[in-house]
């Protein structure tokens, strides 16, 4: 099994290896992005992205909860590893995943460099294909979020929309900042009991991949998948950017148009992070090693 390690400049060293993938992975490109933050004891990131598109997705999905196995799926974006180099707890959740997608043109651009075929895989996106998918194969879907409105419109479009979708249950937990774990028991609870396979969150990152890492504690047999504003742009609570701007990369700018006061800060902290990523690299490019692994390798998170 491949190991992914920091070559040098941090005396913490945080790594991932590459879960289990299936003979449907062997042979294409399983990547690592990393990273590290700009400071006197830098954090490598070494995060491995092991679905290369939205059908892989949703293979891996259906594959694992047929088999009774859960998982954390987490789409990763300049945000997530912006927040990952500051966020130990972020950074436990990463490593403890059984999957994860490029979100997002610059970490999809950071793979393509050294060869990956990666496409872009947003939650967003991959809401409808997996509520398809749970419809078709007959497993209860438990939806956490993002507000009581939006979420009934959103549930409601997605029955319309996939005949004979089992909603197992649905709620919108008030979650500021870090959940008390008398909250988290009480959700998985109610999860464990709906008899739900797959559990949606649409919470906001870095929140529901954090309530996703402890709930699958404590419901080893279900799915968890954040998928941000998806419920959102689903209920039309939030409008998405036209095709025309996701085709041409400007999403962000749409977003930001959308929600400047918001938005502008966290963008301008990941912009110059990115800058910052580039500029550590083209110094040192054994610092900015983006590994690419030989094959699929096997083995479950964080084995050593």
């Amino acid at each position: 099994m491949n190991q992914y390690h920091a070559e040098h400049g941090a005396s913490v060293a945080d790594r991932m290896s590459a879960p289990h993938l299936g003979a449907d992975m062997q042979g294409r490109a399983m990547s690592s992005v990393s990273g590290a933050r700009a400071s006197a004891r830098a954090v490598p990131i070494k995060i491995t992205v092991n679905v290369d598109c939205g059908e892989t997705a949703i293979g891996k999905v259906v594959e694992r909860l047929q088999a009774g196995l859960g998982f954390c799926f987490y789409t990763l974006n300049l945000d997530h590893l912006s927040t990952l180099s500051a966020s130990g707890a972020f950074r436990e959740a990463y490593r403890a995943a059984e999957l994860v997608s490029a979100d997002g043109w610059p970490i999809v651009w950071l793979l393509r460099r050294q060869g990956a075929e990666v496409v872009r895989t947003t939650g967003a996106d991959l809401l409808e294909p997996i509520c398809a998918a749970a419809a078709r194969e007959g497993f209860g879907v438990y939806f956490v979020g993002p507000g009581e409105i939006s979420q009934a419109k959103a549930i409601d479009t997605l029955r319309a929309r996939h005949k004979g979708l089992e909603v197992a249950g649905a709620e919108c937990p008030s979650l500021s900042g870090h959940a008390d774990q008398e909250t988290v028991a009480r959700v998985a609870a109610r999860i464990s009991n709906s008899g739900a396979k797959l559990c949606i969150l649409s919470l906001g990152s870095p929140k529901q991949e954090m309530f996703a890492h402890r709930l699958r504690a404590l419901c080893p047999g279900v799915g968890f998948i954040g998928v941000g504003a998806g419920m959102d742009f689903i209920s039309g609570v939030v409008i998405r950017a036209p095709a025309h701007m996701q085709r041409w990369r400007l999403e962000w700018l749409w977003r930001l148009m959308s929600h400047p006061s918001r938005l502008a800060p966290r963008y301008w902290r990941c912009g110059t992070f990115f800058a910052g990523l580039l500029l550590r690299g083209l110094m040192d490019r054994k610092e900015l090693a983006i590994v690419r692994g030989a094959d699929g390798g096997a083995g479950e998170p964080g084995a050593q």
